[in-house]
């Protein structure tokens, strides 16, 4: 089961699923995040997959449905420490030019790792 931990910083809602993302967890998921987006309803959504394990084709519907959330609500979402195999078939596939991937950053849930 995947849990999606979240905080705020300044201007940036920072989700981070904790877990493997599996096909039936995807609406849950998705609903828990359109929430939160709702809740703080500026600034830009930071998807954070550094905990995000065995990922596949779910969690890269996940990412696209929840850039299209994000989008719908006009925020932007970036994407970072994204593992490597999920990275590797957004490149093959294109979508990296969609989702906009970043490496590392100083947010509160990375340095606690």
């Amino acid at each position: 089961m995947t849990t999606l931990r979240h905080h705020t910083e300044p201007e940036t809602l920072v989700l981070t699923p904790d877990g493997s993302i599996e096909t039936g967890e995807v609406p849950a998921l998705l609903e828990m995040a359109a929430r939160l987006l709702d809740d703080e309803p500026r600034g830009t959504v930071v998807l954070d997959l550094s905990l995000l394990r065995l990922s596949g084709l779910a969690a890269i519907d996940a990412l696209m449905r929840l850039h299209l959330i994000a989008r719908r609500r006009g925020r932007p979402l970036l994407i970072r420490h994204t593992p490597g195999p999920l990275g590797r078939a957004l490149e093959r596939t294109g979508l990296s030019e969609t989702l906009p991937l970043r490496e590392a950053c100083s947010c509160r849930v990375c340095s606690e790792r």
